[in-house]
């Protein structure tokens, strides 16, 4: 590998939050979010589903 001075503002504005990909990352995540909301809501609604069974058995 051949690699030169690291710029370190560079690298810790990165860190921060404000590199090129951020924005991707961070919109690949929510929309991940949204996508698996009705995953949640519905493992939710078994377990209900579930402890209601249990309360009557």
């Amino acid at each position: 590998y051949e690699h030169g001075p690291i710029n370190w503002e560079e690298f810790f504005d990165v860190i921060k939050g404000n590199g090129p990909c951020n924005a991707n990352r961070l919109k690949a995540r929510v929309d991940a979010d949204k996508n698996g909301a009705w995953v949640r809501e519905a493992a939710s609604a078994y377990a209900a589903k579930r402890a209601k069974e249990r309360l009557v058995a």
